[in-house]
Formats: C-alpha cells, structure tokens, sequence
C-alpha cells in the first residue's frame, strides 16, 4: 500500500492536523500496513514518517554498549542513501548530544549547524549526508532513553513546527511500543521453548525408567527361555538337538538385542559427561560408517577442525552410525551419502548427514523419534530416539527435514562447542 502524497504548497494548520493525524493513524494500524516482523514495522514507520514530514531521510538509532558506546542504525530510510552510508556513530562524536536528548523531549534543529544539540555532528554525520534540517524523538523504555528517531532534511533550512515536533515525539512513542512488543514476543517464545524443553526431558526420563523396567522384566524371561534351550539339549537323544531348541535359542537372541537396544536408549537419555574434539571423532568412526554404507557413494568433509563437543567418542559415533545407517535405508545402491561438519555460529557446531533418496513422507515425519516407530518391516525403532536421548542429554538439538531441492533427507544435529585452542 503506497503512502499519499504528501502536501503540495502551503498548507491551512488544520490541513496540516489533519495530514499528521492521519499518519498518526496509520502508524497504529501496521499490521494491516502488511507489516509483520519487527524490521518490517520499522521500515514501515520511517517510510510513513518520511512521506508525512516530507523529509528524504528518516532513521532509527539505538545506544549501545559495544565500542565504548555510541549509536547504532536500526533501521535508515533514504532513497539517496550512499553505499558507505553511515550507521554507527561513537559516543566521542556525539558530545553534548545524548545529554541533550535525555534532557528534552524532542530537538527541533531548524539549522544543525547552528543548534547546540546537533552542531558537533556536523562534520561527522549531516554534512556528508547534506541534511540542513532535523527533528529527532529519542526513544524512552522504562524511563531511560535507549534511542532515538531522526527525521532529517535535505535542501535550505527548515522551520520545523510545534506540531510537526509533536508528530516525531509520536513516532518515536510508536517505535518504543513496537520494541517493547517484539521483546515481550521473544519473552513468551522463550518461555514457550523452555516448557517444551522440560517436556521433552521429562518424556525422556519416562522412556528411560519405562526402557530399564522393560529390559529387568526381559531379562528374567530371557533367563528363563536360555535354561529351558539348554535343558532341551542336554535331554535330547541322539546326535543333533530337536528344532525346537533352536526356534528357542533364536528368539533368546532376538531378545537379547531388544534389552540391549532398551537398555541403550535409558543410558542415552542420562547426561554424557566426556567429550571429544569433533573433527577428529569424525575421521575416527569413518570404517565404522564406510562399513554400513558399503554400496553408497559415501562422501566425508569435516570443517569444524579443534572444536570440542560434549559428547565421548563412543557416543559421538553412535549418532553418526544411527544417521548414516537411516541415510542408507533411504539411498538405493549407488546413491551419494554427504557427511559434514561445521561451525554455524559463536559456540555452536554443527553435524549435517544429507542423502538423495526418497526422502521422508509427510506422514512418517511426525513420528520419526517415537520409540518403537518404523518405516523397515524389521526395524525395532529405537534408533533415532537413542539419537535423541543422546543429543537433548548434550544440550544440543537435531532436526530431520527435506534437504534442499526436494530430493533427499538432511538430518542436522546442533551441539554446544568450544573454539579451538591452538
């Protein structure tokens, strides 16, 4: 939606209330501006304001602590801003200027080369830009300014009026509001994300009591069905023992395997103490991956090299096993598995196993850590809660989506890190 026109010659005082009032307006109703995320609601409020001011440059700065202080862009609207265009000014260039602006409650500089608040940025900020003109609104949270709202003017002097100053003290009151929403938005996500933390630890602890519960229980009965196996055979007559011993003695193995895999997702799920350098647990587990996935074009590229992860290496390779062996259920022979590492953020690495197979049904994708869910006629489905168990146990989180393109699955696990030392 294209902003009116602005006004065109000289203007009655209530046209001009009345232009300002209906940008007022509009400043309330962003949302059905189109504007949803907070960087599109500044960018709409410095347009808006910019049209109804008639001014070619509206910016949005917040003080800051980096650098020894100073002042940082949050959002500049100019259609002739430059390349290089200026968005941090530090605290020894603003002088009496942040005094100035907790002291009033807006700066009206007809000239800003001649107004005491904005004379010493002259050099340094309006001259370079060609701004002759500014009022600014600094930005209040909690009775404490921590920004401010510039609506600059290029071209002769500019006597700003009482109610044009009023309409900036707006603006910036609407840029306040909008932060204060946005960091009661993230508030409430990170609460949201903290309770289904809890959640899921708390589903976590259940399956692994419910896991060390069912493995004692089969235990006894597996006890019980090795005794029975081995009194058939001592009692069997001839060379050979009967059938049955055998049909017995391949059920106590199948069981054997299911109390170690339920026994494995209850360990999984309590915290792992060691840790390891990735890269070089990686390099470690490839014979291991290289073994199950035999008949796919198995590619490695580590990039994460001296960055320690909070996992031991037997765990470590236990994920990558997990992954890589589901990454080959998906991938016909001769298909591409991509195992890699990287660092995806300060203290953050992470793990990428992607594969071009038939990738995931949106059916299937809801259930895919569900214990004892499987896609495979003889899968137990204890592979990728393990998985799980393991990485939440680390601090970190795995995601398994559509891998870019649309064909293939990639499995992504994020884990906590520390840099490199050497």
């Amino acid at each position: 939606m294209e902003e009116p026109a602005t006004h065109a010659g000289p203007e009655t005082t209530s046209e001009a209330s009345r232009r300002l009032d209906e940008a007022r307006l509009r400043l309330v109703h962003l949302d059905a501006e189109g504007a949803s995320s907070l960087a599109a609601k500044l960018a709409r409020i410095a347009r808006i304001a910019a049209r109804c001011l008639a001014v070619e440059r509206v910016s949005i700065w917040m003080f800051s602590s980096e650098h020894g202080g100073g002042l940082r862009a949050l959002e500049i609207f100019d259609p002739r801003a430059p390349e290089d265009d200026i968005r941090w000014i530090s605290a020894q260039s603003l002088g009496a200027y942040a005094r100035m602006l907790c002291d009033r409650r807006v700066i009206a500089a007809h000239r800003v080369r001649e107004d005491d608040a904005t004379h010493h940025l002259v050099d340094g900020y309006f001259a370079p830009l060609e701004i002759s003109a500014t009022v600014e609104a600094p930005i209040y949270r909690d009775g404490v300014v921590v920004g401010v709202v510039c609506h600059e003017h290029r071209g002769p002097a500019r006597t700003w009026t009482a109610e044009e100053a009023d309409f900036a003290v707006s603006v910036a009151e609407v840029v306040a509001l909008e932060l204060a929403t946005a960091d009661l938005r993230e508030a409430h996500e990170a609460l949201r994300r903290q309770e289904v933390a809890m959640h899921d630890a708390m589903r976590d602890e259940a399956i692994a009591r419910l896991a060390r519960g069912v493995a004692h229980d089969v235990n006894n009965l597996l006890a019980v069905v090795v005794s029975a196996a081995a009194l058939l055979r001592r009692n069997a007559r001839g060379d050979a023992p009967p059938a049955e011993a055998e049909v017995i003695e391949e059920a106590a193995n199948s069981a054997a395997r299911l109390v170690r895999d339920l026994l494995e997702v209850g360990r999984a799920a309590s915290t792992d103490r060691g840790d390891c350098e990735l890269d070089e647990a990686l390099h470690d587990a490839v014979p291991s991956l290289r073994g199950i996935a035999s008949e796919r074009r198995l590619a490695i590229i580590p990039d994460a090299p001296g960055w320690i992860v909070p996992l031991s290496m037997v765990r470590l390779e236990q994920v990558l096993l997990n992954l890589v062996a589901n990454a080959c259920d998906a991938t016909r022979a001769g298909g591409r598995i991509e195992v890699r590492t990287l660092v995806v953020a300060p203290g953050r690495v992470a793990i990428e196993i992607e594969d071009d197979g038939t990738g995931i049904g949106p059916g299937v994708m809801p259930h895919l850590f569900e214990p004892y869910f499987s896609t495979k006629s003889a899968g137990r489905g204890l592979g990728l809660p393990t998985v799980l168990a393991i990485v939440r146990g680390a601090r970190g989180a795995i995601d398994i989506a559509p891998a870019p393109g649309g064909r293939g699955t990639i499995a992504r696990v994020e884990l906590p890190a520390k840099a490199p030392t050497r």
